[in-house]
C-alpha cells in the first residue's frame, strides 16, 4: 500500500510554497530522494467506522457523541449516515522530520512537505474505498470534513478518536493540546446520501 501512494510533486511543492514553474533542479532533486526515502518508514494504518446521523439545529449526534458545528452539519446535510475514520503513517516518519531538523533543514522542509503529501495521499485512498462502497449501496459521499476546521470543535478529537479504538488499532493518540501523535493523522467525517 505504500509504494502506491501517488506523490505527486505539484502538491509536495505546494505545502513547500513552491510553484512548479519556480522550482529548481536541485529542490526537484531533493523531493525525488525524500519520495524514495519516505517509502523506507511508512506504516500507513486507519480505522473506519460507519454511523446513523442526526443533525438538529447544528448539533450533530453520532453515536454518544453530540456537539455543534454549523459548518459540518452544512456540510452533512441531507445525510443520514456518516464514516468516521481516522488515519496515520506511522510515528517513524515523525522521528525521521524531527532528525532532519538537527541534520539538515532543507532536506526537513522538504520531507515535511512529502509526508504530507503521503497522508493526504492514504485519506484520498480511503476515501475512494467507502465512496465505491457507497456507489455500491446506490448512494454518494460528501467530501470529508476534519475536527478542527470551520466551526467544528478541536476538543471532538479525543471521543472522536476514542468512539474508533483509534489508539489500538492505528496507534494514534492525543497530546494535551488535542494534536494527534503521531503528528502525520488525521480525523475526517465523510457523510454518505441518496
Amino acid at each position: 500500500m505504500a509504494s502506491n501512494l501517488l506523490l505527486d510533486n505539484k502538491e509536495i511543492l505546494r505545502y513547500m510554497g513552491i510553484s512548479l514553474q519556480k522550482a529548481d533542479s536541485r529542490t526537484l532533486s531533493l523531493i525525488e530522494e525524500c519520495k524514495k526515502e519516505i517509502e523506507n518508514y511508512l506504516q500507513p494504518r486507519y480505522a473506519l467506522l460507519r454511523f446513523p446521523l442526526q443533525i438538529n439545529q447544528n448539533n450533530i449526534t453520532i453515536s454518544d457523541l453530540t456537539f455543534y458545528s454549523s459548518d459540518l452539519a452544512k456540510n452533512l446535510s441531507s445525510c443520514e449516515e456518516v464514516y468516521m475514520f481516522a488515519a496515520t503513517i506511522g510515528p517513524q516518519v515523525d522521528m525521521m522530520i524531527k532528525r532532519y531538523q538537527k541534520l539538515n533543514m532543507a532536506k526537513s522542509v522538504v520531507f515535511n512537505a512529502v509526508a504530507i503529501t503521503a497522508i493526504e495521499a492514504y485519506c484520498d485512498f480511503i476515501n475512494d474505498q467507502i465512496k465505491n462502497q457507497a456507489a455500491l449501496e446506490g448512494k454518494k459521499l460528501k467530501p470529508r470534513y476534519s475536527p478542527g476546521y470551520g466551526d467544528c470543535p478541536l476538543e471532538v478529537q479525543k471521543p472522536f478518536l476514542k468512539l474508533l479504538n483509534a489508539e489500538r488499532l492505528c496507534g494514534i493518540v492525543l497530546s494535551e493540546g488535542d494534536l494527534m501523535i503521531p503528528e502525520k493523522s488525521v480525523t475526517a467525517f465523510a457523510g454518505i446520501y441518496k
